[in-house]
Order: C-alpha cells, then sequence, then structure tokens
C-alpha cells in the first residue's frame, strides 16, 4: 500500500513538475527575441512575417518539446489558427 502511495504522488508531482516546465519554457521562449535569417530572395522570398505570426516561437517550442496545447494557450491561438499555420509551413 506505501508503494502504491508513494508511487502515485511520485507520478503526481513529476506531471506538476513537468508542467512547470513548460510554462518556464514558455515564458522564456516568448520573452527573447529571436535572429533570423532568410536565404531566398525575389520570387522565392515567404509571403509571411515570421516573427508577427510567432511561427518562429511556435518552432521553437516544437524543438524544446513543449506540448502544442501549453503553446496555443499562451500564443492565444484557436485550433483553427495552428493549422493553418501548420499548413502555411509545409
Amino acid at each position: 500500500m506505501k508503494t502504491l502511495l508513494g508511487f502515485i504522488l511520485l507520478t503526481f508531482s513529476s506531471v506538476v513538475c513537468n508542467a512547470q516546465t513548460n510554462i518556464e519554457k514558455l515564458d522564456k521562449i516568448f520573452s527573447l527575441d529571436y535572429k533570423s535569417y532568410l536565404i531566398s530572395k525575389g520570387d522565392n522570398r515567404p509571403d509571411f512575417d515570421r516573427k508577427e505570426d510567432n511561427i518562429d516561437r511556435f518552432l521553437v517550442a516544437l524543438h524544446y518539446r513543449v506540448p502544442v496545447e501549453d503553446f496555443i494557450k499562451k500564443a492565444g491561438w484557436t485550433p483553427d489558427m495552428l493549422n493553418a499555420k501548420i499548413r502555411l509551413l509545409t
């Protein structure tokens, strides 16, 4: 019984700590200013502003394995906006 209770507490604490870590990661991601360079010009130039749309921060969050649900809450995106950004990137 003690082992089961210990396991439940350990699992719950790891979930809480992981959620806090994701929040801290997102706070850091949104507080930093990222440099990005375009290697395309002319007709090959992207037709969107990667900084204005938070697409750069979305990619950084994916790199740091932040859950997409946490990111869209922080960014204020809707699921439709998320799907539109993903279609734009692909």
